[in-house]
């Protein structure tokens, strides 16, 4: 999803492919970037897209985060941009926005090239002239994963669009996903465990 000016600069000005990135998807658990991560229903977690290539930069960064997994949920602040790219400023403009609430489902962005893919999609154009972001952590964001989740798991990965540095393109494939895995919450288990403890004592 390209708008305006980002648009214009992206795909009119852009032309030979530049080095390449190569963007994975990790879970944070305090200082630690991890792969997978297990949580308990109704619980948030946290995470990043990471872009690794040595020596590559861009000014210009459109990708989606593709889930395996419908119904996650999002509020306000969930999202933030690395510098020297801006979170909700006048050139970013990802899809729910960094203030908006809700469910990611097949309807939360649609994809004409992935039809049916339940996404989300970032877009930012850094703000000043000639600033650039070069490798590490692009994007951080923070989902919930509801109650009423079934117990299993469900994966995240990062799934490239287009990235540009100055007038070039720059390459970019999807690398290692996260895997988040999902129990269920204390209170669940201690309701289920209460009415097998009925059912015994009724038993008898």
């Amino acid at each position: 999803m390209m708008n305006g000016f980002s648009t214009c600069f992206a795909l009119v000005f852009a032309t030979t492919a530049n080095a390449g990135y190569i963007g994975s998807v990790v879970g944070l658990v305090a200082d630690e970037q991890v792969s997978s991560l297990t949580i308990n229903a109704g619980e948030s977690f946290s995470g990043a897209v990471m872009l690794n290539g040595a020596g590559t930069q861009s000014d210009f960064a459109l990708f989606r985060l593709v889930s395996s997994a419908s119904n996650l949920e999002y509020s306000a602040g969930w999202y933030e941009w690395s510098t020297p790219f801006t979170t909700g400023g006048i050139d970013d403009f990802s899809s729910p926005g960094p203030n908006e609430s809700g469910v990611i489902d097949e309807d939360t962005y649609s994809d004409p090239f992935a039809p049916g893919e339940i996404d989300v999609v970032f877009e930012n154009l850094t703000d000043t002239f000639g600033d650039y972001f070069g490798t590490g952590m692009i994007l951080s964001f923070t989902l919930i994963v509801p109650e009423t989740f079934a117990e299993g798991s469900f994966t995240l990965e990062f799934a490239p669009d287009t990235f540009t540095d100055g007038a070039s393109f720059v390459d970019a494939q999807s690398g290692q996903g996260l895997t988040v895995n999902v129990v269920p919450s204390p209170a669940t288990t201690s309701l289920i465990a209460l009415g097998g403890m009925l059912w015994v004592s009724r038993r008898r």
